[in-house]
């Protein structure tokens, strides 16, 4: 009984101890980049621009860039903003108001999808990724700042390789594409 449960143990740290692992702490974008944060074209997929008009919260905005006829790519950028300036306090208010938004907006919409989990990183950072058959799903806060790619499974790799403010820190996955 006991060297089975020593072989569970240990092939369940196997797999969590190969995790993929994404590094998400880049320098947070610039507003004078305006768009050209989101790559031009991706798999050969043309970008297409759309302002996020359901934030329902006067400190958010954002942008959506699709690629592809049937939104194969999707990558969306919301930011968290205080027009009066920020102080410390404003700050995590407003880090708490994108973590709402992702909690209302998106992870219930994606908590529908196979396999998904949540993972809190240091400096109140965290990742969400979900997949399912046809689609994976990363999202991630950094700073005053929400990114959430969704792409069909054979274009998510080139699309977290081209979009700058994240990348991958080891070549094993939790689960098989």
């Amino acid at each position: 009984m006991k060297l089975k449960t020593l072989l569970l143990l240990s092939s369940v740290i196997v797999v969590f101890s190969s995790c993929h692992k994404y590094k998400i702490d880049y320098p947070e974008p610039d507003l004078n980049e305006g768009v050209s944060i989101f790559p031009e074209e991706i798999n050969g997929y043309m970008r297409q621009l759309y302002l996020i008009k359901n934030l329902e919260d006067k400190y958010l905005r954002g942008v959506k860039a699709t690629y592809g006829d049937n939104f194969e790519i999707s990558i969306a950028v919301i930011n968290a903003y205080n027009p009066q300036g920020y102080e410390e306090l404003d700050k995590n208010s407003l880090k708490q108001k994108l973590s709402k938004y992702f909690d209302k907006s998106y992870k219930k919409r994606y908590e529908n999808y196979s396999k998904h989990k949540f993972i809190q990183q240091k400096n109140n950072t965290w990742i969400y990724e979900a997949l399912n058959d046809e689609f994976h799903v990363i999202a991630w806060q950094n700073g005053l700042w929400l990114f959430v790619i969704s792409a069909q499974k054979e274009d998510f790799d080139a699309t977290v390789n081209k979009f700058k403010f994240i990348s991958r820190e080891e070549k094993y996955r939790f689960w098989k594409k």
